[in-house]
């Protein structure tokens, strides 16, 4: 049972079997689909990745995969800091384990007649041991001996009302109400807003960054387009991920990294998890952060962050990328003045 709800998340993919293990974000399967092939070209998942650049080998893997499974690979998002492959649980958003969702799980399969696969993880391993001999025990009184689906039931019943009882409450600090408009940094520090937007009948996204000084100047601009058929969750995680490599290109050494994906900024803050599907990109933000000098995460709400979107639109046209230094399209230039406008009003 516990084979089925686990699959392999890419880090850098050495360990990975690329025809034998569950590494796809696909529903069923998990698995590739095409003809397996006995180039070792395509052995395992680290050969198709490039490993200096931390990207996808897209003509080695259109070269060898089926359509849907070249899909299923470019949409996994890579580490760009090189971490390392690890098992995620498939019942859980943030892949972690959860007694319940095993509970779910094996209701499933019972239902549909799957037969649990063998597994060996300590802590369950532990708890089918106690599961057997107490039905060993019973069975000396004269009960008759259940069946494993049957003792496997009991006892994730058992655990999972064990756990309900011992959850600890959650104590949440209140945090200030996010802004409608868009808030300068403190003197000597930058603003660095990002966005992310889906084109999706292109498979493309953009991702915009723009870093504004304490006066609200503009300090540099980018808009960047990538060949990557990512969700609205990804694209906002690539964001953020893209706005720190381009403030430490453009130099900034203090600043505030800012977006308007909640559920990313708290992931980032360590206010919360995020879904396994952007733990490459959270994990590579972070690591890009160590790089500054003072580095902070803030979420902020869309309509205080028109100028980071109006650039993620503009990377559909663009080639590659586009980075401004001291200016930015003229339409993004309204903007911005009308984020200081608006902030002058208030004040």
């Amino acid at each position: 049972m516990v084979k089925r709800g686990l699959r392999w998340q890419v880090g850098d993919g050495e360990k990975i079997q690329v025809w034998k293990d569950k590494w796809l974000q696909k529903p069923n399967t998990n698995r590739v689909v095409t003809p397996e092939s006995t180039s070792q070209q395509v052995a395992r998942v680290c050969n198709l990745i490039d490993g200096n650049k931390k990207e996808w080998k897209k003509d080695l893997i259109r070269h060898y995969f089926l359509p849907q499974d070249v899909e299923a690979t470019l949409s996994i998002p890579l580490s760009t800091h090189g971490g390392r492959d690890r098992m995620i649980w498939l019942e859980t958003k943030n892949g972690k384990f959860s007694v319940r969702s095993a509970y779910k799980l094996a209701q499933v399969m019972q239902s549909d007649g799957t037969t649990p696969e063998s597994s060996d993880p300590t802590a369950l391993k532990q708890t089918w041991r106690f599961g057997i001999w107490k039905d060993r025990n019973i069975a000396r009184h004269g009960v008759k001996r259940r069946e494993g689906k049957a003792i496997v039931m009991s006892l994730l019943r058992v655990l999972d009302e064990f756990q309900a009882a011992n959850v600890q409450p959650l104590v949440l600090t209140r945090q200030p109400p996010n802004e409608t408009k868009w808030r300068p940094p403190q003197p000597g520090h930058y603003k660095v807003n990002v966005d992310g937007a889906v084109f999706a009948k292109k498979k493309l996204v953009g991702v915009g960054v723009i870093i504004r000084d304490s006066a609200g100047m503009v300090i540099a601009a980018l808009s960047r387009k990538l060949a990557l058929p990512l969700g609205v969750l990804e694209t906002e995680a690539k964001a953020m991920e893209v706005g720190v490599q381009f403030a430490l290109d453009v130099g900034a050494r203090d600043l505030t990294l800012e977006g308007d994906s909640l559920c990313i900024c708290n992931a980032l803050q360590g206010l919360g998890e995020a879904s396994s599907s952007v733990h490459n990109f959270v994990t590579g933000t972070l690591h890009l952060a160590k790089g500054f000098r003072n580095a902070a995460f803030s979420h902020t709400k869309s309509p205080a962050n028109v100028p980071a979107h109006f650039l993620a639109q503009h990377a559909t046209n663009v080639e590659n990328y586009v980075a401004w230094l001291e200016e930015c399209p003229s339409h993004v230039e309204l903007a911005c003045t009308n984020d200081v406008s608006s902030l002058s009003i208030n004040e």
